[in-house]
């Protein structure tokens, strides 16, 4: 969660300089359905793959408000 932090603490940053403001929220970690991950109404999702070790990954999901 730490990563996630940074990362989207300097895209705030950078969006600030070129004045865009954007709020974020702290990361939390989610354990969806079977199913899949739900996507809330007027949010979008980009969801990264992320490999962790042999045969085991996981995935970090952006929401982003529209």
């Amino acid at each position: 969660m730490e990563f996630v932090n940074i990362v989207c603490g300097n895209v705030v940053a950078k969006a600030s300089q070129m004045g865009v403001t954007l709020d974020i929220n702290p990361p939390i970690t989610l354990h969806p359905a079977a199913s899949g991950l739900t996507v809330p109404a007027n949010y979008r999702c980009v969801v990264f793959p992320i490999h962790v070790s042999d045969n085991e990954t996981m995935e970090m999901a952006l929401f982003i408000k529209q």
